[in-house]
């Protein structure tokens, strides 16, 4: 399952160990692939995206699978 986080849903994405993973925007829950958020400190580090445009950078990690999602209340 392909999840987007915030769109699909709001909520916390863990890996096959319980680890939550932190800062996740994007992950495919069977393959344990996900993209997350880069942090400095208290802000996320700002990039130029391919449209020209300021945006968040963003790393691909991979995971242990299956992930698994606990929606916020």
């Amino acid at each position: 399952m392909i999840l987007k986080v915030p769109d699909d849903c709001q909520c916390d994405v863990f890996d096959a160990n319980g680890k939550l993973l932190e800062y996740a925007v994007w992950c495919d829950t069977e393959t344990g692939e996900a993209v997350h958020l880069v942090r400095d400190g208290k802000s996320f580090v700002p990039t130029i995206g391919e449209d020209g445009k300021e945006t968040k950078l963003q790393v691909w990690k991979n995971h242990p699978a299956p992930l698994t999602f606990v929606r916020h209340r």
